[in-house]
């Protein structure tokens, strides 16, 4: 099977590969899984590597059920959700961020690839049965058809079974037929990305302007560093580099780095940062406080400064402002480039940046004259480009009885769909108790069960948690959840739930009959239709006055969201999107 994680056809055909092995059985059908991220689909290759990164760690088994939530969840690909459901599969973010490092899994990936091109696979799924060729999600009754004739073919081979596979390739290859390349539909949306007072290298006057959006802890954004030099050194005078700050949240030491950053370019200007910048690239991932302290050296920084702008985080507004202009042109994972306002995903080649440079560069040319000249350029371009929306509108419908509360009724309602055995869930309790304090009796949390599936003891953990909120109400119900979290690391079992509850108080006969009998099962089930019905299928997953957060997300996200909801309820409007 050649696929892509991003692919709508190749999660269409899951099912029917699922009850082919069900039907055939493992002695008489095996699955081999190919990599084939297409080019136009940014999110496959990441989750292609990834993948790679838990097979090679925790197995078959781990990677083909890691795969089955990838098609389940196709919207959720971004780099975040990605480490997450990898951490969710066992495979810890750490060990992740090292294998990704090693360059084995793209390695296997573009072995993969070669194999696909070799073979003439240009779409996805593509599959080779025996060696037969099968395109596109095509129905059981024609993968049928083939197994059972390769079935019957196999029968009076004469050679030993570890033999037949490569007897019957043999027989049925045929090679691949030369055809032209299918163009695909190419995104030219220019999207409204101002320079501001960022880090710039180059002249202001350039024809091209690429902003970078980057992670200094981020392996991806390391890779891409000597395409990024090649581009300079090609095109000269005519690009200009500059540099937002992206920090993803998984990783600890890239906000520190970033900070860092900031403080050279306080100090030093464009020169300064620059050196910093280079310097932190080099060291990764050595990135520790010591570490940054020794580069802040090295660039010849005044290192009292630099150690309170690395250890007090003194630049985190401006970063922040970064990470709020990422948001709003949906630059989701790092890196990303905008090339005069043309979206660029991830560590690109080299012909792929060079492609959307030549032709910024030609039509910048033809629009450049005596009423616009070249340092004007880009802020003309600016003036009409597309400014986006991080937030999608969501409506969720108001708090019954049923739903556990915190905080006032007139505050912004802050809808939790949450998961008691997801770490991710766990991990934005402190995000969340932020909030509360920033936003004291501005804000009512409201409680959504959303047990996923692969997490055996959540729904027995949501059924625990709505048995204390009938018995003690809505106070006990927060302190038994917040005591859940916190034993997650070591299990949440019907043990750990019986004695938690018990801490609380509830009538114990009442609250094992109600976990025995399933007393709340219903309700937990019914709420779980409602998210899937808003689109809200992983967790932590919220809904804040309307807007919807995916993930668990900085305490700036919500931030965001929190102030957006309240001019809405100042003006008296309805949530909406911004374009």
């Amino acid at each position: 099977e050649f696929s892509d994680f991003q692919c709508p056809f190749c999660a269409r055909v899951q099912p029917t590969l699922h009850q082919l092995m069900d039907e055939y059985g493992p002695k008489k059908l095996r699955v081999v899984y190919k990599h084939k991220p297409l080019p136009f689909h940014k999110d496959a290759l990441p989750a292609a590597l990834v993948s790679q990164a838990v097979l090679t760690q925790l197995g078959d088994a781990a990677f083909f059920e890691f795969a089955a939530r990838l098609y389940r969840e196709q919207r959720q690909l971004d780099s975040d959700s990605l480490v997450m459901r990898a951490a969710e599969a066992g495979l810890d973010p750490r060990i992740l961020k090292r294998l990704l490092e090693s360059e084995e899994p793209q390695r296997q990936v573009d072995a993969d690839m070669a194999l696909a091109d070799k073979i003439g696979v240009s779409g996805t799924p593509a599959f080779r049965i025996n060696g037969v060729t099968l395109s596109g999600a095509q129905s059981i009754e024609r993968f049928r058809e083939v197994i059972d004739a390769e079935l019957i073919a196999t029968r009076g081979l004469g050679v030993a079974d570890t033999q037949v596979y490569a007897k019957r390739v043999t027989a049925n290859y045929e090679a691949p037929k030369p055809r032209p390349q299918r163009a695909e539909p190419e995104d030219k949306t220019v999207w409204k990305v101002p320079v501001g007072t960022s880090p710039t290298l180059g002249p202001k006057d350039a024809l091209v302007t690429i902003v970078v959006f980057s992670d200094f802890q981020c392996p991806f954004c390391k890779r891409v560093e000597p395409t990024l030099d090649r581009i300079r050194k090609q095109y000269g005078d005519d690009v200009r580099m500059v540099f937002k700050h992206h920090p993803l949240p998984f990783h600890a030491r890239a906000e520190p780095a970033a900070n860092l950053a900031v403080e050279a370019y306080k100090q030093k200007g464009n020169k300064g940062f620059w050196l910093v910048h280079d310097l932190l690239f080099e060291s990764q991932p050595q990135l520790a406080d010591d570490d940054l302290l020794g580069i802040a050296k090295q660039a010849g920084l005044n290192p009292v400064r630099a150690k309170q702008a690395i250890t007090k985080s003194l630049h985190k507004k401006s970063i922040e402002a970064d990470q709020d202009l990422a948001d709003d042109v949906h630059a989701r994972g790092t890196p990303h480039f905008f090339v005069n306002g043309r979206r660029v995903s991830g560590a690109q080649p080299f012909e792929s940046f060079e492609k959307v440079i030549d032709e910024r560069i030609a039509t910048a040319k033809a629009a450049i004259g005596p009423t616009l000249p070249r340092g004007k350029y880009y802020d003309h371009l600016m003036k009409d480009a597309k400014h986006g929306d991080p937030f999608i509108v969501k409506q969720v419908a108001a708090p019954t009885s049923a739903n556990p509360t915190k905080g006032p009724k007139t505050g912004i309602r802050i809808h939790i769909f949450s998961d008691l055995q997801c770490p991710f869930c766990r991990r934005v309790n402190p995000t969340l108790a932020q909030v509360e304090k920033d936003f004291k009796n501005q804000v009512q949390f409201i409680w959504h069960n959303l047990p996923l599936p692969f997490h055996k003891d959540a729904e027995p953990a949501a059924e625990a948690a709505m048995e204390v909120f009938k018995q003690k109400g809505a106070k006990a119900f927060w302190h038994f959840i917040d005591a859940v979290f916190d034993a997650q690391a070591t299990g949440i079992g019907r043990d750990v739930l019986e004695q938690l509850a018990a801490r609380e108080g509830v009538n114990m006969q009442q609250f094992t009959d109600a976990l025995d009998q399933h007393t709340h099962l219903t309700s937990i089930r019914a709420e779980k239709a409602a998210a899937d019905q808003l689109g809200i299928n992983g967790t932590p997953g919220f809904v804040v006055g309307g807007y919807f957060i995916s993930g668990a997300q900085p305490y700036s996200k919500f931030k965001r969201a929190i102030k957006r909801a309240q001019k809405d309820k100042q003006a008296g409007r309805k949530p909406q999107a911004a374009n």
